[in-house]
């Protein structure tokens, strides 16, 4: 496309500063405080970029919306509507798990050595039965 630019970008790692080293018309050198060590740098370089770019730092939607409730809550007209901020947070909490990586199944051998108490199964076969002789 004709808007977009490509510019090598480069991380130079325990700098004595933090920002742009070095520029030219291709590529870009980025001094970094963080030590090249579990992501470290990596992390710094995106937020880095992020903060100077004012870019989200992660391209899954589900992230984009994570500071919408500390925002509501700091925003003056939403605090006559004590409970907003409450409703945001369980919403993103609601997104968060559905969208979390399902748990694994109970497995049958499970069952029959006794990980589940007899008393807890007669309990739930017997609101189960409850509720379809309600309905």
């Amino acid at each position: 496309m004709a808007d977009e630019v490509t510019v090598e970008v480069a991380a130079r790692p325990r700098a004595a500063q933090r920002g742009v080293v070095r520029a030219t018309p291709e590529a870009l050198v980025i001094g970094l405080q963080s030590a090249p060590e579990k992501d470290k740098a990596n992390v710094e370089l995106i937020e880095y970029l992020a903060d100077r770019l004012r870019v989200p730092r992660s391209a899954v939607m589900i992230h984009y919306g994570a500071d919408f409730p500390g925002f509501v809550a700091a925003f003056e007209p939403a605090r006559e509507i004590a409970y907003l901020s409450d409703v945001a947070r369980l919403e993103d909490a609601w997104v968060e798990a559905y969208h979390a990586a399902e748990a694994a199944p109970l497995a049958l051998a499970a069952l029959a050595l006794g990980a589940i108490p007899v008393e807890l199964l007669h309990e739930l076969r017997s609101a189960g039965r409850a509720r379809r002789v309600e309905t």
